[in-house]
């Protein structure tokens, strides 16, 4: 058994310089039902920890000690089976350390200079679960604005073919999309790590595009994955994995011939325009107008793109009732609007009406919709991760305050109709409250919320779901009324 396993890793390493492709568990489990695979673990001697893929429960066993580089004796022997929902004490070199077996994915980033904010620096990505194992170069950068001034940070990392030209390249991840650049959220304002997660799958469900006919892959939100997170051999916690929100996630239509036809912009400050409120005139030479900031189609010629998103922020604010009840519905996609605006009032996005949203349009001639970003100042708390215990009040921006208090074409009848059919599904008490209690119960039981509050010294207790459930029973009493009358 040892040659098997020493042939294993020589094999997996060849195999990683040659190509940087991946391999599955079909080609290890053997090894791995009786040691741990490499890569599929990380070592924390700073706290003493040892986080360990195990991909699925390992049952019908004899184990004494662990082979993790080095031998180490497990405590109380002999362990019959290793499973996620359970940890383990260890020794080594007289130095005792925790087990703590996992199903989320293991990420372990290799950098030698400081991460800071801009601008990425190159570093080594390691990774490891049931179904993909491969190293590869990224360039990685914190992101955030508030969540800088964290404990925990967040990552912007972008894969790249190599250090020196820094050239990237596309990895399938199962369950995100074939990209190059992802997010790993650190999700530290909430002590849960529940809220975005919740949220994105949220608006995944209730939200379908106008245009998914004609481009079935496209997603409607980002998609996300819980994986762990080390840097540099130092264990940093639980981190939600997400795509990020550009052209390719929505299969927008590419400029051809000079001709725009997809379009993105990302609500990335307040500034009147991103509320909808003012429509100035832009600068074709500055990447940002009124708040909001192009991401496609990309600059040309020192020239960036705002001319439809102008004249469309300009009708919000200036047409009058008569002209905007008429052509709103040429400018944006009603569906998507009344489905947006549900969304943020259920969950209470105070910071995602006039920022942390993404503005699309699919091609030329078809109108724009929303995208949101950012959703973890929901539930009752703020982007700084204060409870914020106020369920009564209905958030808004200029342009659906026109639409709900002019009632273009009896707009809120649609609106009311889409709430009670969202609350006979999606919005139900009993799919909100089941999806909170299996994260939270799945948190409990693989000892997410332990490791989290060993390394940075934040719990989750009973208080933090209590508040939350309670809240959300009261917000959706007071949305039932409004939407009632």
């Amino acid at each position: 058994m040892k040659f098997t396993l020493l042939y294993f890793r020589t094999h997996y390493l060849v195999f990683i310089f040659i190509s940087s492709l991946s391999i599955t568990t079909s080609s290890c489990q053997t090894a791995l039902s009786e040691q741990p695979v490499l890569n599929s673990y990380v070592i924390d001697s700073t706290n003493n920890i040892i986080v360990w893929n195990t991909s699925e429960i390992l049952k019908n066993g004899n184990w004494s000690e662990l082979n993790f580089g080095e031998s180490f004796t497990i405590d109380k022997q002999p362990l019959t089976e290793i499973s996620s929902k359970q940890s383990f004490k260890v020794t080594h070199n007289d130095v005792p350390y925790t087990v703590y077996p996992t199903k989320f994915s293991v990420i372990h980033i290799s950098v030698e200079k400081e991460i800071i904010n801009d601008p990425k620096i190159p570093a080594t990505f390691r990774y490891y679960d049931k179904d993909t194992t491969f190293v590869s170069t990224i360039g990685i950068e914190h992101r955030g604005n508030i969540s800088l001034k964290f404990p925990k940070k967040s990552f912007d990392i972008e894969f790249w073919q190599d250090a020196i030209s820094k050239k990237s390249k596309d990895i399938d991840f199962k369950g995100l999309r074939n990209d190059d650049d992802f997010v790993l959220d650190a999700m530290y304002n909430e002590p849960l790590r529940m809220r975005a997660n919740f949220s994105q799958k949220l608006w995944r469900k209730i939200n379908t595009l106008h245009y998914a006919d004609q481009e079935p892959k496209a997603q409607s939100g980002i998609r996300e994955k819980f994986v762990e997170v080390f840097v540099n051999n130092k264990y940093q916690g639980i981190f939600l994995m997400v795509d990020q929100v550009d052209r390719k996630l929505l299969k927008l239509k590419k400029k051809e011939n000079g001709i725009v036809h997809g379009e993105l912009y990302k609500a990335a400050y307040y500034r009147g325009a991103t509320e909808f409120k003012e429509a100035p005139e832009f600068k074709s030479s500055l990447p940002h107008w009124g708040g909001f900031r192009l991401e496609y189609p990309n600059m040309e010629n020192n020239v960036y793109y705002f001319d439809n998103i102008q004249k469309t922020t300009a009708f919000v604010v200036n047409a009058s009732k008569r002209e905007f009840a008429a052509n709103y519905e040429s400018h944006f996609n009603e569906q998507n609007l009344i489905d947006y605006y549900l969304f943020i009032n259920l969950l209470r996005g105070t910071d995602n009406l006039g920022k942390n949203y993404y503005l699309a349009k699919y091609d030329t001639d078809t109108p724009y919709f929303i995208v949101p970003w950012d959703l973890d100042g929901v539930l009752g708390t703020v982007i700084d991760g204060r409870e914020m215990n106020i369920t009564t009040d209905i958030l808004t921006n200029n342009l659906f305050s026109r639409l709900w208090d002019e009632n273009p074409n009896n707009y809120r009848s649609r609106v009311v109709a889409r709430w009670q059919e969202l609350r006979a599904t999606h919005f139900s008490d009993e799919a909100l409250f089941n999806a909170i209690e299996a994260h939270n119960t799945t948190f409990n039981e693989h000892h997410i919320f332990e490791r989290e509050a060993l390394i940075w010294k934040q719990g989750h207790s009973d208080e933090d779901l209590l508040f939350m459930t309670t809240w959300l029973k009261k917000r959706l009493v007071f949305l039932d009324n409004h939407f009632s009358k």
